[in-house]
C-alpha cells in the first residue's frame, strides 16, 4: 500500500491535534487555520536546516538504527526490525 502524500494526509487530522504537534514542536505563536496549521507542519518537516540538526543530535547507536531502518525502506515490521537492530549489534 502506497501512502498518501504527507498534505492529504494532515488534512485527515483535527485542527486540534496539528496544533498539539506543532505546539510540542516548538511553534510558540499558533496559526488560527487548519490550513496555515498545515503549511506551517510541512515547512518545518521540510526545512532542511532543522533535519540536519535533527541527525546531528542523534547517538552513533540512534543513527546506526535509522540507517538500518532506511535499509529496510523504511517500512518493517517491529519484531524484523528488532532481530536486525540485534544483529547488528545496536
Amino acid at each position: 500500500m502506497t501512502p498518501p502524500p504527507l498534505n492529504l494526509a494532515l488534512e485527515d487530522l483535527s485542527a486540534n491535534i496539528l496544533a498539539a504537534v506543532l505546539q510540542a514542536a516548538g511553534v510558540g505563536e499558533m496559526p488560527k487555520f487548519k490550513q496555515d496549521k498545515i503549511r506551517l507542519w510541512l515547512n518545518l518537516v521540510g526545512d532542511p536546516l532543522r533535519i540536519q540538526r535533527a541527525l546531528a543530535g542523534l547517538s552513533p547507536t540512534q543513527r546506526r538504527a535509522l540507517e538500518i531502518f532506511q535499509i529496510g525502506g523504511n517500512e518493517i515490521r517491529t519484531d524484523l526490525f528488532r532481530g536486525r537492530l540485534a544483529r547488528a549489534g545496536v
